[in-house]
C-alpha cells in the first residue's frame, strides 16, 4: 500500500516552488483524471499502471504539449516535463517496438528529445510502485535513478527547496548537478547512479 499523502505532498510542493519560481508550467497542469477516466486510458495499455501513476494522474494530468510550444517553458524540473496521461500512452505506443525500449516501461516524464523517466509496470497485476529508470536515447544500458516515484518527488521537492534547482540569469529553469546529486544520493539510499 502506498502512501498517497505524502506522494500528494510532494507534488504540491515542487508546484508550490514552480509557482514561487514564476515558472509557466504551472498554469499549464491539467486537472486531474478521475478514477473511471484512468481505468478507461489504461485499460488501452499491455500493462497496468502502478498505484502511484494513478495517484499521479488523479493529482493533474500533466500538461498539453501543442506544436510550437517552448520546451523549457513546460519542464516540471530541469529537461523534463509531465505529459498528459494520453500522450504518455501515445508515446508509449510509438516506443514499444523501439530496440531499447523494454515490455511494461511507461513514460512519466520526457524531455521532448527521446530521453524520459520510465516506470516499469507489470502486465495484468497491479503493484504498488517501482523503481523510476532514466533512459538516455541511444545509451546501451538504461539505470535507475529513483526508488520509486514519490521518493522522485521528494527528490525533486527538495531541489527547489535547497537551491539544486533554480531559474538562470536566462529566466531558464537550471541546475546545479552536485547539489542535486548530494540530495538524490541522501534520499535514494543505494540507488548506483547516484553514488559515483
Amino acid at each position: 500500500m502506498i502512501d498517497a499523502a505524502r506522494l500528494i505532498n510532494a507534488l504540491d510542493e515542487c508546484v508550490a516552488h514552480l509557482s514561487r519560481l514564476k515558472h509557466p508550467v504551472v498554469s499549464r497542469l491539467q486537472p486531474g483524471l478521475t478514477d473511471a477516466e484512468v481505468a478507461q486510458i489504461e485499460a488501452t495499455l499491455p500493462f497496468t499502471l502502478t498505484q502511484e501513476l494513478r495517484v499521479v494522474y488523479r493529482w493533474r494530468n500533466g500538461i498539453p504539449v501543442e506544436e510550437g510550444d517552448i520546451l523549457a517553458s513546460l519542464w516540471f524540473f530541469p529537461g523534463f516535463y509531465l505529459p498528459s496521461l494520453q500522450y504518455a500512452r501515445q508515446t508509449f505506443e510509438e516506443r514499444k517496438l523501439a530496440k531499447q525500449w523494454r515490455r511494461g516501461w511507461f513514460p512519466l516524464f520526457e524531455d521532448g528529445a527521446g530521453d524520459f523517466y520510465i516506470v516499469p509496470c507489470a502486465p495484468k497485476k497491479s503493484v504498488d510502485k517501482a523503481p523510476v529508470i532514466g533512459f538516455i536515447h541511444g545509451e546501451p544500458e538504461q539505470l535507475v535513478e529513483y526508488l520509486d516515484v514519490t521518493t522522485m518527488m521528494e527528490t525533486l521537492a527538495a531541489c527547489y527547496a535547497q537551491g539544486a534547482f533554480f531559474v538562470n540569469s536566462d529566466g531558464v529553469l537550471d541546475i546545479d548537478d552536485d547539489a542535486q546529486a548530494r540530495i538524490a544520493r541522501r534520499l535514494n539510499p543505494g540507488v548506483a547512479e547516484w553514488q559515483r
